[in-house]
């Protein structure tokens, strides 16, 4: 399937769809670099964990990244791909602006390939996930539960105990110190509780770390196949709006990453006035619902 819109081209990657069956769409952004063969790569793994159509989206000067996001509103897509940028001598991930504009105020899912991921593509194995109790947390945590189980992969969840950005916890108070470990450990034991809710998976590791939690997010995707984060919590519509953790994330993960929006509520006349489109909804299952809906968004 082909269809000319200006300068952008889309292009099927399934010739075949199972006739019958509602597909979900995914959009791959390429460009003709080594990053579009990334991307593919990674669209299709993603893609056969959601049933879904993957389509190229072939994208020119003329018809700059931020289109995606147009595009994904009109064809109610539930994830963008792109590939990353090569890397710079000091080892950094190189984020092209254009790509991060894809990142910044998307409508739907995001996955950023590393660079040189579809010379070892494989469905993941290991799959980590940033917790911090939020609600964007909470549906970061229920999408890498259902690619979990899904692809018969552990899931590692991560709560980091910010010392960065706390005066007391960085003049070393005991108190603040204790105060912080403990909250982080109330975390992990609500995830553990959350998962007996969402989907069974093959295997579950509780990790706690103390430190930057960009970083330290970062340092953990050296053994992950798959890293989930949510964006930050902000406005009432459902968008990716990257805060510096996840920018952090995507710029130097190691790992391929997936960053989930954080969920839709209630528009206000105002934000309606200011979004043509709305996002496209989620459908869960009663399991994943009653967790999300179980103890409310936090600060």
């Amino acid at each position: 399937m082909a269809r000319r819109r200006g300068a952008l081209r889309l292009d099927s990657m399934n010739e075949h769809p199972t006739k019958g069956t509602a597909m979900s769409t995914i959009l791959i952004g390429i460009d003709g670099s080594e990053r579009s063969d990334d991307a593919r790569a990674l669209g299709r793994i993603l893609g056969s964990a959601d049933h879904a159509e993957a389509l190229d989206v072939q994208v020119t000067d003329d018809l700059p990244w931020e289109k995606l996001h147009q595009l994904a509103q009109e064809r109610a897509a539930e994830l963008i791909v792109v590939g990353a940028s090569h890397r710079s001598v000091a080892g950094r991930l190189i984020l092209h602006s254009t790509t991060e504009a894809v990142l910044h105020g998307s409508p739907c899912e995001v996955a950023v390939a590393p660079h040189g991921y579809a010379a070892e593509a494989a469905p993941p194995r290991r799959i980590g996930v940033g917790y911090d109790g939020t609600v964007s947390a909470r549906h970061a945590l229920a999408r890498a539960a259902e690619l979990a189980h899904w692809f018969g992969a552990t899931l590692e969840v991560i709560v980091v105990v910010d010392l960065t950005h706390t005066m007391p916890a960085r003049a070393g108070y005991p108190g603040i110190i204790f105060d912080l470990r403990s909250e982080a450990d109330r975390l992990l034991a609500e995830a553990r509780a959350a998962l007996d809710l969402l989907p069974a998976v093959a295997g579950v590791e509780l990790r706690r770390e103390e430190g930057d939690p960009g970083r330290l997010l970062c340092d953990a995707s050296d053994t992950l196949d798959l890293l989930v984060v949510g964006s930050r919590d902000h406005g009432p519509l459902r968008r990716l709006l990257l805060g510096s953790v996840s920018t952090h994330v995507v710029r130097e993960a190691r790992s391929a990453v997936l960053v989930t929006p954080r969920p839709a509520e209630v528009e206000t006349p105002a934000a309606t006035a200011t979004d043509a489109a709305p996002a496209p909804a989620v459908d869960v299952d009663p399991g994943t619902a009653a967790f999300l809906a179980a103890g409310g968004a936090r600060a």
